[in-house]
């Protein structure tokens, strides 16, 4: 068996239909929403060509986001003066409406809102839509995105031409900046292993929590390998990692190989 590496340049841009800015969307504090997404913050920029449709497609069930909030359509309610309260309850009752959309989950209570059932939208109308942000789930992370994938197809030939994909930032005022995952106190960090034998982790040995994320979602990247021996899955137990997710973790499909030299001391190895 020979391994070798194959070197490939990338001629175009990593982004060349789909362009972000010149403005940006904010969420002016929890519970509230964005500005409507326009030609504004996301623009496309393709050959116009009859046998051409451009699509966009919001792809948060694959990707999980937007992570802490909800896509929404339409002008929300705005909270108006009534006789019975000074005029300096507005904000306070504004805010009361929004944590109260954002705790609904049907659209019998959004108050002039539509929940974003669509996946599948046509370029121009995507533009056109008022699509907007709305934040549900403080405490989060200051920085939200929307994840929507643009699709060229040929109509003659049923085929794709050209599909990017993009994540649309949305700042969120208020909030804290993402903190590094930190690790768990109920692991022990300690893996036993006995010469020449493949040993599984487990989240016993190997363990993480991040506010910001849900476990499943967890990548473990391999920055520092081991002297001798490697990580390896599984799967394939013959070859080295670098990165490995939480599931696997947790399934138990990554393991250590030790090396195959025997030793008649214990050695120690650091794992980063």
């Amino acid at each position: 068996m020979e391994v070798f590496s194959l070197h490939v340049d990338i001629m175009v841009p990593e982004c060349s239909i789909i362009k972000l800015g010149p403005k940006s969307l904010q969420v002016p504090e929890f519970y509230s929403f964005s500005d409507a997404v326009d030609g504004n913050v996301v623009s496309f920029h393709y050959e116009q060509r009859s046998s051409l449709e451009c699509s966009v497609h919001l792809s948060g069930r694959d990707t999980h986001l937007p992570a802490h909030g909800q896509l929404v359509t339409g002008e929300p309610e705005k909270a108006t003066i009534r006789g019975d309260e000074p005029e300096s309850f507005i904000p306070l009752r504004q805010q009361l409406d929004n944590k109260a959309r954002a705790m609904c989950k049907s659209e019998d209570c959004l108050k002039g809102l539509k929940l974003v059932k669509l996946t599948r939208i046509p370029c121009d109308d995507f533009l056109l839509m008022g699509l907007r942000y709305q934040h549900i789930d403080p405490p989060s992370p200051d920085v939200d995105y929307i994840a929507i994938r643009l699709d060229l197809k040929d109509t003659r030939s049923g085929s794709t031409y050209q599909s990017e994909q993009a994540w649309i930032p949305v700042h969120i005022v208020g909030a804290l900046s993402n903190q590094p995952p930190k690790p768990s106190f109920m692991s022990m960090f300690i893996l036993e292993v006995d010469q020449f034998i493949l040993t599984p982790l487990s989240t016993a040995t190997l363990d993480t929590e991040d506010e910001e994320t849900p476990k499943q979602l967890l990548v473990f990247n391999i920055t520092k390998a081991p002297t001798d021996g490697f990580i390896t899955h599984l799967s394939d137990h013959t070859r080295p990692i670098s990165s490995f997710t939480w599931l696997d973790l947790n399934d138990m499909l990554i393991g250590y190989q030790p090396p195959n030299s025997s030793n008649t001391h214990r050695r120690n190895y650091e794992i980063m």
